[in-house]
């Protein structure tokens, strides 16, 4: 089956955002806490309180990302890397580095988060600041690979892997940086390494489970685990090893289900997803199209352009097999209507972004 996620955007957005979730604040109504922080760090300027300023200045940045307010987050971001700068503190200072070259990454903007991270990269090598360079290497990988420069993008993953090694916040920085890059050879289809890599995938996120006090078990069952799972089975699918596949995928539907089917926190629609490529592959075209069905309605619910072509396109592939060939090749037009208009919008966004970048120079 030809299908494959269109870029994986949502997947990247979604464990940037459960990661800094974790480490800093809750999501909460954007207007308000951006305003509450800004109070607090008015106060702690006039105090002179270099402590509470620094907190104060790195919830708001996250605040801005996990709201997803990019433009509030790129206009803000050197002004706080200059503060963590002069008060040498490097990992906020990368951090905050790190949120702004994803920032222009989930905006589109691909050329520029690649020239922004080539600059962090080279400020971390300046200062042989290791978890800087593991940052920077993390999502220059991401870079790389929603530009289709999968082989620079791997380069990139593995090396952020071997620096992250080691260091402080080893397991939590991990638990990201694995799902980019096992989603990344889940697009090359390099099978064997994808499987050896959600290994790595796993030690890594029950180690940070650990460090959080949790049972393994509980770890078990967070959406982290939902992820690897997948990408357990898509290994061993790539594999032809189609019932360990199922057993993984039993996994992951088991913790989707403790969230509930229609919940974007279970991430249902990327179990039934690889559901439905499982089946097609095994022949059993009725169980994939059942599962297909859960999938264009989970989609269209929510209304996510991104997703829903290669969700049709999964559907065509089935009716085809079905012997439907009349739906299937309406089902094939609305595919390729929506690819051409959707490289044709990714194509003005690139040279609309890359005339900005002359206009900058």
């Amino acid at each position: 089956m030809t299908y494959k996620t269109i870029r994986y955007l949502t997947f990247h957005i979604s464990l940037l955002l459960l990661m800094l979730f974790v480490c800093a604040v809750q999501p909460v109504k954007a207007n308000a806490e951006t305003d509450s922080l800004r109070q607090e760090l008015l106060a702690a300027q006039k105090n002179r309180d270099d402590e509470k300023e620094s907190l104060a200045r790195e919830r708001l940045m996250v605040t801005h990302y996990n709201n997803l307010l990019y433009d509030s987050l790129i206009a803000e971001a050197y002004p706080n890397m200059k503060y963590f700068s002069d008060h040498q503190d490097w990992e906020h200072y990368y951090y905050v580095w790190r949120m702004l070259v994803s920032a222009y990454i989930y905006s589109g903007k691909n050329n520029t988060a690649l020239r922004e991270v080539k600059k962090m990269y080279a400020d971390a090598q300046r200062r042989d600041n290791m978890e800087g360079i593991a940052m920077a290497s993390h999502v220059m990988g991401i870079s790389y690979f929603n530009m289709g420069y999968y082989d620079e993008a791997q380069k990139s993953f593995e090396r952020a892997i071997n620096m992250t090694k080691g260091q402080k916040n080893e397991a939590f920085m991990l638990v990201g940086l694995y799902g980019d890059y096992c989603e990344l050879l889940s697009a090359q289809e390099n099978f064997p390494l994808l499987k050896s890599a959600t290994d790595g995938w796993w030690e890594a996120l029950m180690q940070w489970g650990r460090n959080k006090g949790m049972k393994d078990e509980e770890t078990a069952e967070t959406v982290f685990a939902t992820f690897c799972y997948v990408a357990k089975a898509r290994a061993e699918r790539g594999l032809k090893n189609y019932d360990a596949a199922e057993e993984w995928l039993e996994k992951a539907t088991h913790n989707a289900k403790l969230y509930g089917e229609d919940s974007d926190e279970g991430y249902w629609h990327h179990v039934v997803s690889e559901l439905g490529e499982l089946y097609f592959e095994k022949g059993d075209y009725g169980l994939a199209l059942k599962y297909n069905d859960e999938l264009l309605k989970w989609i269209n619910v929510r209304d996510i352009d991104s997703e829903v072509t290669g969700a049709k396109q999964q559907r065509a592939e089935l009716l085809m097999k079905l012997g439907m060939y009349k739906d299937a090749a309406l089902l094939w037009q609305e595919v390729n209507e929506a690819t051409r208009e959707r490289n044709l919008k990714d194509a003005k966004d690139q040279l609309n972004e890359m005339n900005a970048l002359f206009r900058g120079e």
